[in-house]
């Protein structure tokens, strides 16, 4: 697998996530298509697919391509990220689309 890179949110991709301004600095590693094209469409859609496996499917036979995906993004982020930029800087995780009141 090539060496991935974080890609810096500029003011062209700005206008896709509408509640971040000019003074935010933000980098993502994978970019998701949407539009109901499937896993099949890409290597990262099939991550996302894999890594948005409901908890209720815990502890069945396709659990395990939701753990291998979560090892492979953290591989994929401690390669991607220089330690010393950890520094001064704070990772924020994407939040879950479910309300906190959904139980998945």
């Amino acid at each position: 697998m090539a060496d991935l890179r974080l890609t810096k949110i500029d003011a062209l991709l700005r206008i896709d996530h509408i509640r971040l301004d000019a003074s935010d600095e933000c980098y993502f590693l994978r970019e998701y298509t949407s539009g109901g094209v499937g896993y099949a469409h890409s290597a990262t859609n099939d991550l996302i697919s894999n890594l948005k496996k409901p908890l209720d499917r815990r502890g069945q036979p396709e659990w395990k391509y939701k753990e291998r995906a979560m090892r492979q993004v953290a591989t994929e982020l401690v390669g991607a990220i220089n330690p010393r930029y950890l520094e001064s800087a704070t990772l924020v995780p994407t939040p879950p689309s479910k309300s906190k009141s959904d139980p998945l």
